[in-house]
Parts: C-alpha cells; sequence; structure tokens
C-alpha cells in the first residue's frame, strides 16, 4: 500500500482453495472492497486504487474480477535462476560503489525507489509510514542479500542510484530469495547497475545457504525481460495477471 500523486494504491490478497464455490468467492471480493473502502476513508483519500493478482489459469476468477468492474492491467513473468558455483563478479561505472542496505539511507533509499517507479503507473509507492513494511521492515527480508549503489559524486541530494531488497522465499522447499524490488533511477539506467546488484547477491548468496533467486517482471517490460534472460533467469510457470480498480466515492455503489 502506498500513496501516490494524491490517489492511495491498496494491494487485495486473498489464498483460496481450487475449489471454492463461485459465491463463496464473491463474497470475499465483496468484503475486501468494504475493506478498501473504510481504509481509504480513514486515510482521508478521495480516490484510491484497488489491484489484485489472479493465476494465469484461473479463468473464473479473473472473470469474476471484471464483472466485478476490475480491469486487466498486466500480466508478470515469474522468473528463477539456480545460484552458479562460480558467479560473474559484480562491476560498476567509476564513481558507483555498492554498499549494504543502511538504516542511514533508508529514507533516502524509499525516494529513489518512488523515483524509479514514477513512469510506472501501476507500482506501489509507499509513504514514510509504509516504507518499513515494504522493505526493510518487511518479517522476511534478507539483509545479507540486499544493497545499495551510491554515487559517490552526488548528481543530485540523494546519492542512491540503485537498490536491490531481498526476501526469503517460503513458498518452496528450495532455498530461495526472492528480489522483491530492484530498480534503478533515470539517470544511471543502462549502466549496468542491476547486472552489478544480482552479481552481488549471487556472490553472497551460496555462503547464505541460499540455492535459488526468483523475481516477477512485466510482460511489457522488454527490457528488463531481456536482460534477466541473458543473466539466465528462466520462466518458473507461476506467473499472474495483475487487475486493477478505481474506488472512488462515485463508484462506491458498484457491486
Amino acid at each position: 500500500m502506498g500513496t501516490a500523486d494524491d490517489v492511495l494504491r491498496i494491494r487485495l490478497t486473498n489464498v483460496l482453495h481450487p475449489d471454492i464455490a463461485d459465491d463463496v468467492r464473491a463474497e470475499l471480493h465483496h468484503w475486501l472492497i468494504d475493506q478498501a473502502k473504510q481504509l481509504r476513508d480513514s486515510r482521508g483519500s478521495a480516490r484510491a486504487i484497488l489491484g489484485i493478482r489472479c493465476a494465469e489459469n484461473d479463468r473464473a476468477g479473473r472473470e469474476l474480477l471484471i464483472s466485478g468492474g476490475f480491469a486487466l492491467a498486466r500480466h508478470e513473468r515469474d522468473l528463477v535462476l539456480a545460484v552458479p558455483d562460480e558467479p560473474p563478479a559484480p562491476a560498476l561505472p567509476p564513481g558507483l560503489v555498492l554498499t549494504p542496505v543502511d538504516e542511514r539511507y533508508d529514507e533516502l533509499a524509499r525516494l529513489a525507489h518512488n523515483e524509479a517507479y514514477a513512469d510506472s503507473p501501476t507500482a506501489v509507492r509507499p509513504d514514510r509510514r509504509t516504507w518499513p513494511q515494504h522493505a526493510t521492515g518487511h518479517p522476511r527480508f534478507l539483509p545479507d542479500l540486499s544493497c545499495l549503489v551510491l554515487a559517490e559524486a552526488d548528481r543530485s541530494d540523494n546519492p542512491v542510484a540503485a537498490f536491490l531488497f531481498a526476501l526469503a522465499d517460503g513458498s518452496t522447499d528450495t532455498p530461495t530469495a526472492v528480489l522483491h524490488c530492484l530498480g534503478t533511477r533515470a539517470p544511471w539506467r543502462r549502466s549496468g547497475l542491476a547486472t552489478a546488484m544480482i552479481s552481488q547477491v549471487l556472490h553472497r548468496a551460496r555462503s547464505a545457504g541460499v540455492r535459488r533467486l526468483r523475481l516477477k517482471v512485466t510482460d511489457s517490460n522488454h527490457s528488463a525481460l531481456a536482460l534477466y534472460r541473458k543473466l539466465g533467469f528462466v520462466e518458473s510457470g507461476q506467473g499472474f495477471a495483475v487487475l486493477m480498480r478505481q474506488l472512488t466515492p462515485e463508484a462506491d455503489e458498484q457491486p
């Protein structure tokens, strides 16, 4: 959850048994939307955007959401990479350094995150209150496999040029780190920063007992997909669709 351009962005999450009846699923969705309305009102926001995930093969779930006012926003690919025995050494352009995540840079990292995702209309851009649970305060946060890229000679008031926050993946028996949040601010894009950060994670992963990396990327982000595939990531088959809905006072009567 986060706020951007005076719009509250709320991510809805649910886990349903595959055999659950459609009317029960519909009732759960109505309850979630009611909770989102209450949250919007408590935050004093006139507008909110709801986002929810739906498995690629869950046609019935997608149709139910669309009938409830949601629209397909994008498809997310789930990519995985086995940690190699000898990963490539991280390399950065002159004037940039890799550093562990440090609480001194926490607010600057948040600002860098929101700037990096400013051109993504569907991205969550956390405020100060919600940032910890999105990143360093997440219960599965992996500090040893997370990093920042700092510009030694600042081009702005913020030296954080890029960031990578990793989480432990509790959904598999294979020790896996999720590259949960990975981005580069516009002035430093196409400079190899993402490759350097992922290489850094690969170097640390084996000693941390991690055997696989996982990340998600929007299928319309062709350059990122090409980069990850070049680094050896392959599709896991666990991708999903993201659907979104406007939540405004005018739409409150919508089912």
